[in-house]
């Protein structure tokens, strides 16, 4: 019997036996150009579709990072679209990380009946994760998450602690590595709670050291990201600044900036 390691992404249309009551045709052409989507996504990320069930679908991914990101840009896709292909469709979908039973090109066991049980306990248009995933996403997959706590999930025996992917990292960035350049988004002010988590130094003399005192500086960046009333400086824009010589008293100064002839106050922008 062979076995491997495996990220396992399970996805479901919301509604689907209610939609093809309404209008088979229609929502069989939205089923089939989510399909086409699914695979063109899944492409990009090093994944492939081993399974469909009606308005089901299981994909395997040898990376949790490009299966989160994935997962995550389907539904920011769909969210997004306006065309008539898409008006109406939302998904649910769940990754689960775990050893899997090889059966040709199928995968079975009971890590593919947990993505399955995960995608089940997400919101419409959400993506969850089981703990294995996040543990390995965490760092590098430039995503925030809120923790959902542990859940029962049916026919599973033991609880899982969930994680929902809320936003991009990057999204919560305001200014470039450049601080004489500094660009702020038209439509929106700078969150007076705002920081940025200073690359920290590495004081053992060793270069090959360094991956210490980076990865701390990640997992400080991504846990407080989990903070909704906290703006976090995304990950590319604080190791910009590594290695800078910064004056941090100019960068918790309040500054005064005009965009598109909307002139406000951006206070506090960077603090360490």
């Amino acid at each position: 019997m062979e076995r491997r390691l495996a990220t396992i992404m399970a996805l479901d249309v919301v509604g689907y036996s209610a939609k093809m009551g309404v209008c088979e045709a229609r929502t069989l052409a939205q089923l089939s150009f989510l399909k086409r989507l699914i695979e063109d996504r899944i492409a990009n990320g090093g994944g492939r579709m081993f399974a469909t069930a009606g308005d089901g679908f299981l994909l395997e991914f040898s990376s949790p990072v490009c299966a989160v990101q994935t997962g995550f840009q389907i539904q920011r896709y769909l969210q997004n679209a306006e065309d008539d292909e898409t008006k109406g469709l939302e998904l649910r979908i769940g990754i689960h990380l775990a050893d899997v039973v090889v059966d040709g090109d199928n995968l079975l066991g009971d890590g593919v009946n947990i993505a399955a049980r995960i995608e089940g306990a997400a919101e419409p248009g959400a993506v969850l994760v089981s703990q294995a995933v996040f543990d390995q996403v965490k760092r590098t997959a430039q995503l925030s998450f809120e923790d959902l706590g542990e859940h029962a999930l049916k026919n599973i025996s033991d609880p899982l602690r969930l994680f929902k992917v809320v936003r991009e990292m990057g999204n919560h960035s305001y200014i470039s590595g450049n601080l004489d350049n500094v660009s702020v988004s038209r439509s929106k002010k700078i969150n007076a709670q705002s920081l940025v988590v200073l690359p920290f130094k590495n004081l053992s003399g060793d270069p090959e050291q360094d991956y210490f005192s980076d990865g701390f500086t990640e997992d400080l960046i991504t846990e407080l990201s989990r903070f909704r009333d906290i703006l976090v400086v995304s990950r590319n824009t604080s190791f910009a600044l590594k290695e800078q010589d910064l004056d941090v008293g100019r960068m918790g100064l309040t500054n005064r900036y005009s965009t598109g002839g909307l002139d406000f106050r951006q206070r506090e922008l960077l603090s360490s």
